[in-house]
């Protein structure tokens, strides 16, 4: 009977094997563009091993998981489907271009910067010596915006999407910005800065695959070079430690709409809210149907620069955005004509609205 029961046990075990070695199995294809470089069958639950392919004449850059190359590979996540991985190659090119740092904010070379209107060789990237790399190494605060490029009209642009990543090691976002890391869209969208300190940031660049983003709304063949998108490019960057540097900052609030100052920006009594110990009050007259939002300047040793803090209709309370109607960019739009009385708290970052 022992030996019954152990031939059964024994069969109950190779069942066992057989059952988990035929469990389910996917196909990932590693392709060169549409060239298959490798195929490999791996088991539910396994991670696909990355390696390094050759190509004649070209740079071997990343893997990515979209044939546009828009988002490296994740080679850490378990294999769950039939997966497609696509190989980044490149030709090498000198890079001749000089890039800036444009934005704005409360640390000293976005403040002078006053978003792309002043630049000068304190904004402008250092060169690696026979390299497409390009390095900056400055303080940034929090609530800080922006961007690398070549000029102030914001031609070759390098943004959020840039970023090899954008966590700290305790996964505290140290940037935001619109979108995902690796998409085209996000590719133009400001860095915001989520945690103040000294960092020295460096902008990859492989100026044989750029390429001319034409499907953006926007773009005008004339004007080009804005919508000019590095397939591989990348910004990498390292928080040294605390900002070095600190300026006595004074941030002002003011309104801006298309009747009430024609989108301009009109820095006046009229126009600017009123500080009683950091309640920011405004009283003013709006006609129907004018479109608005409130913009923000800095203010040091007597210097004024464009803020980059802009507050819209979803600072709004619940009980105020029955006042206003709201754009796709989140604009207000004024119901009824009338006097209005707004009230900002920076730290909350809340609006109030009424109607006297």
């Amino acid at each position: 009977m022992k030996s019954i029961r152990l031939i059964a046990l024994m069969a109950l075990s190779f069942l066992a094997i057989a059952a988990c070695s035929s469990g389910p199995k996917y196909t990932v294809t590693f392709y060169d563009d549409t060239a298959v470089i490798k195929s490999l069958t791996v088991k539910e639950g396994e991670k696909v091993e990355s390696f390094v392919p050759e190509k004649d004449g070209f740079n071997f850059i990343n893997w990515y998981a979209t044939p546009k190359k828009a988002r490296a590979f994740d080679f850490e996540a378990p294999i769950s489907a039939d997966a497609e991985v696509f190989a980044g190659f490149s030709q090498h090119k000198d890079d001749t271009r000089e890039f800036y740092i444009l934005g704005s904010g409360t640390s000293k070379l976005l403040l002078s910067s006053n978003w792309g209107s002043a630049i000068d060789d304190e904004h402008k990237l250092a060169k690696a010596s026979g390299k497409n790399e390009y390095s900056i190494t400055l303080d940034l605060n929090a609530g800080d915006e922006f961007q690398f490029a070549i000029d102030s009209k914001w031609r070759n642009k390098r943004g959020f999407g840039y970023l090899a990543g954008n966590a700290l090691d305790d996964g505290t976002e140290a940037f935001t910005g619109s979108g995902t890391i690796g998409d085209t869209g996000a590719k133009g969208s400001n860095i915001k800065v989520g945690v103040s300190g000294n960092y020295t940031l460096t902008l990859t660049t492989y100026p044989a695959d750029d390429f001319y983003d034409s499907t953006n709304p926007s773009y005008v063949e004339s004007d080009k070079e804005v919508f000019n998108v590095g397939t591989y490019d990348r910004i990498d960057w390292v928080r040294n430690g605390d900002a070095q540097e600190s300026a006595d900052v004074t941030t002002d609030y003011y309104i801006k709409g298309a009747k009430i100052t024609g989108w301009q920006d009109v820095w006046t009594d009229e126009t600017k809210f009123a500080n009683d110990n950091g309640v920011y009050t405004l009283k003013v007259h709006l006609e129907e149907g004018d479109e608005f939002m409130f913009t923000s300047t800095n203010t040091v040793s007597g210097a004024v620069s464009a803020g980059s803090q802009y507050i819209r209709h979803s600072n709004l309370d619940a009980a105020s955005q029955g006042l206003f109607d709201k754009t796709d960019s989140l604009n207000l739009i004024v119901l009824e004509t009338g006097d209005y009385i707004f009230t900002y708290a920076p730290e909350s970052e809340i609006l109030t609205a009424s109607k006297s």
